[in-house]
């Protein structure tokens, strides 16, 4: 059976890429009950929503856990960095997603410490957040 989104087919990807090894072990991961992962277990059908969250926490591909197609997580990776202009950024985001797998809370300490660290960021932010960019100021103002 080949059927896109076939449950056993998407729960033997997440058991062989995970360390997710149980129906409960999903069940917890995804925040529902057994019981829900038993109905769709039942329905034949892995719902792409669950896909998705497990490809956020264990830093998948959805759509190879969904359907088996499976680009290398180094041309992943290429095409990621690829899309950075600055090399620095790309191994920001490399240690700080290792900080954040330790303890989540890095997350937030970095975006506070970023922004102390450079005021310039959290003005151009703050002015982004408001729609008073530069950019879109002057649009606003020709309009008008």
């Amino acid at each position: 059976m080949n059927q896109k989104n076939n449950f056993d087919e998407v729960w033997e990807r997440v058991r062989v890429s995970t360390e997710i090894k149980t129906q409960k072990q999903l069940a917890v991961a995804l925040c529902l009950t057994p019981q829900a992962i038993t109905e769709m277990k039942k329905k034949g059908k892995f719902p792409e929503k669950w896909a998705y969250k497990i490809s956020e926490q264990f830093e998948l591909d959805a759509r190879w856990l969904l359907d088996g197609v499976k680009k290398t997580k180094v041309k992943l990776e290429k095409e990621i960095k690829g899309s950075k202009k600055f090399e620095i950024l790309n191994e920001i985001e490399e240690w700080l997603a290792e900080e954040v797998k330790m303890n989540p809370k890095k997350k937030n300490w970095f975006e506070v410490e970023f922004e102390k660290k450079f005021e310039e960021f959290k003005e151009w932010k703050q002015r982004k957040e408001t729609g008073l960019n530069s950019g879109e100021h002057s649009l606003s103002s020709k309009v008008a």
